[in-house]
């Protein structure tokens, strides 16, 4: 992401893009900090954001699984592509959960 800059929030630790280099909260905490100027946009976007978060993990609960039963066996070319559009950090929010999933996965790319 061109002429963004990643931050670590002072919130809750996570990484994040911002557009400014002195942004030092994250989406999230910030909006959990400001509901009065957040509203129901911002109520509605941290719903679809867990939503995410929990997808994310899921994801990577059915990658270890794979990573489990197929140790050694490699994985299906398809079921990796999928795997890698599903854990992508850009669906996600860049979460931190995403972004190992998503590298993990890119290690075991033939």
């Amino acid at each position: 992401m061109s002429g963004y800059h990643i931050n670590t929030c002072i919130g809750c630790g996570a990484k994040f893009y911002a557009e400014k280099p002195q942004f030092r909260t994250c989406p999230r905490c910030w909006c959990e900090a400001n509901p009065d100027k957040t509203g129901r946009i911002a109520a509605g976007l941290l719903g679809m954001l867990a939503l995410a978060e929990d997808q994310v993990q899921m994801i990577a609960g059915q990658l270890a699984d794979l990573q489990e039963d197929r140790a050694g066996a490699g994985i299906d070319g398809d079921l990796l592509k999928r795997l890698l559009q599903l854990s992508h950090p850009d669906r996600h929010g860049n979460s931190q959960l995403a972004t190992k999933t998503f590298q993990d996965l890119q290690r075991i790319k033939p």
